[in-house]
Formats: C-alpha cells, sequence, structure tokens
C-alpha cells in the first residue's frame, strides 16, 4: 500500500510540473510573438502593455494597453482584453 501511494504521489507530481512547465513556455511563447508583431508596426503606432498571460483554460488575457500613434497626440487605452479559446487541449 505505501508502495502504491509513493507511486500514485510521485506520478502526479511529474504531471502537474509538466503541465506548469508547458504552461510556461506558452506563456513566454506568447509574450515573444506578441513583442515581434509590435515590432512589425513600431514605426507607426507606439503599443504599450502591462502584462499578457494565459489562464489554465485557454483563453489570453492582456491588460493595460496603450496605443499611440506616432505623428498625433491621439491615443487610445483599453484595460483589459480577454480572448475565450485562444488555444485549447482538446476539443
Amino acid at each position: 500500500m505505501f508502495k502504491l501511494k509513493n507511486g500514485l504521489l510521485t506520478i502526479l507530481m511529474v504531471l502537474s510540473a509538466a503541465l506548469g512547465g508547458t504552461k510556461a513556455y506558452i506563456d513566454h511563447f506568447l509574450r515573444q510573438t506578441l513583442n515581434t508583431s509590435i515590432q512589425a508596426i513600431a514605426n507607426k503606432v507606439n503599443v504599450d502593455y502591462a502584462d499578457i498571460r494565459t489562464s489554465w483554460f485557454g483563453s489570453v488575457i492582456l491588460k493595460n494597453l496603450d496605443l499611440t500613434l506616432l505623428n498625433h497626440d491621439e491615443s487610445l487605452h483599453i484595460d483589459t482584453i480577454h480572448l475565450q479559446q485562444a488555444y485549447q487541449f482538446m476539443s
């Protein structure tokens, strides 16, 4: 019984570490891709954001987005953008 309990606990810890690592990789990839996209339009619009992250349920959350045209004083501020099901592990 003791070996079975330790085996199940070990499997649970390995799965938790794998899921955490996968989420960290997806967060990093998302941030890197967004920064690359921002650089593509950097000569027209200044884009700033405070945080971008993913939830465990597959949505992307972008907070405090500021868009400013470079040749104008006009700007746009968006508190939160919440994209549902940006990625899915199961359909």
